[in-house]
């Protein structure tokens, strides 16, 4: 009868400590759209180091109370489709979609969103009024890693329940 209660608390505990992580990566995300009330011009100063295929979002400066700041374009997901045989990098959809679909030969193509957010280009930035530090560009991108984490807590948690009554047989 232990065995089967204590596949049922490591299984719970950690269902629950990965369920609890997904909720605090939501909740932050919701404080972030619900915080940052206030919106300003900023304009394209760079492109992010780290790169996604080649995909370098650009990096934006902005000004608030006279104090600057600097934030950058979030994707969800980058959707690369690269072959050699395409010639030309293209964008497909809407380049402020959650998800960014490229067309290109990563060996070759130079980033495509140097043409499509050159610097100097504006966007705008939307940030919270008691701190710009907490930020973000043209819309927020919804970002999956709390889904993922609440998902795989409950997973290992019914696992848990399941396996409490196969032991118990």
């Amino acid at each position: 009868m232990a065995k089967e209660w204590l596949v049922v608390i490591i299984f719970g505990g950690i269902g629950a400590i990965l369920f609890g992580i997904g909720l605090f990566l939501k909740q932050r995300n919701d404080r972030k759209k619900n915080h940052c009330t206030l919106k300003t011009t900023g304009e394209v100063i760079d492109y992010t180091f780290s790169s996604n295929n080649g995909i370098r979002p650009p990096v934006v400066e902005f000004a608030v109370n006279g104090e600057t700041f600097t934030s950058k374009l979030q994707y969800t997901a980058v959707s690369n489709i690269s072959g050699s045989w395409i010639k030309e990098t293209k964008i497909k959809g809407d380049k402020l979609d959650h998800v960014l679909k490229v067309k290109q030969n990563k060996h070759f193509s130079r980033n495509p969103m140097a043409g499509l957010f050159p610097l100097g280009s504006k966007l705008t930035v939307f940030y919270d009024p008691e701190n710009p530090k907490k930020n973000y560009v043209e819309r927020l991108a919804p970002n999956m890693i709390d889904k993922i984490f609440m998902g795989c807590g409950m997973l290992i948690w019914v696992a848990g329940i399941i396996l409490y009554f196969v032991l118990r047989r």
